[in-house]
């Protein structure tokens, strides 16, 4: 009794030789795995690495944000207008997470480049007429505005400027009513 596989391999062998070690390269799937793996593997490690990339510049984005808006909440709970005191308080607050300026920055390129509206009275306090008692509250409503814009330096996020992000740029702008103490 013969086996299948026995006659199937009898009919497959010619008489050329190199035919047949084609064939059994051709037939043999070992390793093809591991190929398709090498040839997938860049691409995944530019993947991962632009997924990390764009994870750390919208959490610079989000530490932006949450400064400015805890230094518009600080100073909508100071009479207005704000003094210099309470602004460089407000702007401490803002870069630092403290009133004193004690904690070190969070990120080292916001020391020389960050432009904000706390340095000056400028568009910082604006006043809404509400005499027609639009909304509850005195007839003058003072509205707080602060705002903030800093430029990442351009080794900060590789991938996204390889990939044409070029420089990325935050900014910031959070308003709220004055409400005094």
């Amino acid at each position: 009794m013969t086996l299948f596989s026995s006659i199937a391999r009898t009919l497959r062998v010619s008489p050329d030789p190199k035919q047949s070690i084609r064939m059994m390269l051709a037939d043999d799937s070992r390793g093809a795995a591991a190929v398709e793996f090498g040839i997938l593997l860049p691409f995944m490690v530019v993947l991962l690495a632009g997924i990390a990339d764009v994870g750390r510049s919208i959490w610079h984005h989000h530490t932006l944000e949450k400064g400015v808006r805890d230094a518009a909440r600080y100073l909508s709970r100071v009479d207005a207008p704000p003094t210099v005191a309470q602004r460089a308080a407000a702007k401490n607050l803002m870069l630092r997470g403290d009133f004193d300026g004690s904690k070190p920055l969070p990120y080292g390129y916001w020391s020389g480049n960050m432009t904000t509206n706390l340095d000056s009275q400028t568009n910082l306090v604006t006043p809404y007429d509400n005499s027609a008692g639009t909304f509850r509250g005195p007839d003058t409503i003072n509205i707080i505005t602060v705002t903030a814009s800093v430029t990442a330096p351009s080794g900060e996020f590789p991938l996204l400027s390889l990939f044409g992000g070029g420089t990325v740029k935050y900014s910031a702008r959070h308003q709220i009513r004055n409400v005094g103490e």
